[in-house]
């Protein structure tokens, strides 16, 4: 066994052994291109990293962990989804509908976080009654959704009473993960409004494509 200290080199970045190289074309690793064109992704470097850790690796992992626990919600980059987790398959069905504001008051836009799939509005319905609903971020909307901005809807514009996701429904759910999943909070498909939701106690919602408990592709 080779100790080694903090700064010395252990690897280097390689090429792509795996993605068709032919021995008649380049005999020698070294001769390998870093790419045929600007578009040829073939032999472009990749990195391979080791992890070196002590001899009393449950110590180690546990130590990890206590270490991960002292970061916040906020600042965590990774979700994970391990196998045989319930995944809420899809919303609830819009229950009411927008209906027409009162006299000349606006609809206005609840939500701080407008990059969402379902947006909160509050609506004067009466003199006395002011309602809270949640509406669907259609593409249309989301041009123009701002921060305690207004809207102007159509009257029979779907809408819900309660956010269209809710943790309660999803012991009745029946998708099951069958292959556990990480991916990164910071992935570009789940920085999309489709893609995320958050509900009336900040809760942050995300979709997900999982393979099921009988290897299906499934989002949840």
């Amino acid at each position: 066994m080779y100790r080694i200290k903090a700064g010395d080199l252990v690897g280097h970045i390689g090429h792509n052994q795996n993605k068709g190289i032919l021995k008649s074309k380049y005999s020698n690793l070294e001769t390998l291109p870093l790419g045929e064109s600007p578009n040829d992704k073939e032999f472009c470097p990749h990195l391979h990293v080791e992890c070196f850790t002590c001899e009393d690796l449950p110590s180690y992992i546990t130590q990890t962990q206590a270490e991960a626990s002292k970061t916040a919600e906020e600042d965590k980059t990774f979700v994970g989804t391990a196998k045989q987790t319930k995944l809420l398959e899809k919303e609830t069905a819009a229950d009411t509908t927008v209906g027409k504001p009162y006299a000349k008051t606006k609809i206005n836009i609840m939500s701080q976080d407008v990059k969402v799939a379902w947006l909160q509005i509050e609506i004067q319905s009466s003199d006395t009654e002011i309602k809270t609903l949640w509406i669907k971020n259609e593409a249309a909307i989301a041009k123009v959704a701002k921060p305690n901005g207004e809207l102007s809807l159509a009257e029979n514009t779907a809408a819900w009473t309660k956010h269209p996701l809710q943790a309660s429904n999803i012991p009745s759910s029946a998708l099951i993960v069958g292959t556990a999943l990480q991916v990164e909070m910071n992935d570009a498909k789940l920085s999309l409004s489709d893609n995320r939701a958050i509900d009336a106690q900040g809760n942050l919602w995300l979709k997900v494509d999982v393979l099921d408990d009988k290897n299906r592709e499934r989002s949840g």
